[in-house]
């Protein structure tokens, strides 16, 4: 038996989560200067940035195997 993946619906959803990681982050680098110490928005960043860059990878992955 094999499973039918609907990547249409796999790849809408992360590029979804995408977009809104990459609006979350926008907002905070606005939002944060001094409102934030600096180590802890530091942290805050890269572990948003490294979440942003996992979704796009993501992205790509399911692109590149609806082409497959």
């Amino acid at each position: 038996m094999t499973m039918k993946v609907n990547y249409d619906m796999m790849l809408r959803h992360a590029e979804h989560d995408l977009e809104q990681a990459e609006d979350e982050l926008r907002e905070f680098r606005m939002n944060s200067g001094l409102s934030v110490a600096g180590k802890v928005r530091k942290e805050t960043l890269r572990g948003m940035i490294s979440y942003k860059n996992a979704l796009f990878q993501r992205v790509e992955n399911l692109k590149n195997e609806m082409r497959v």
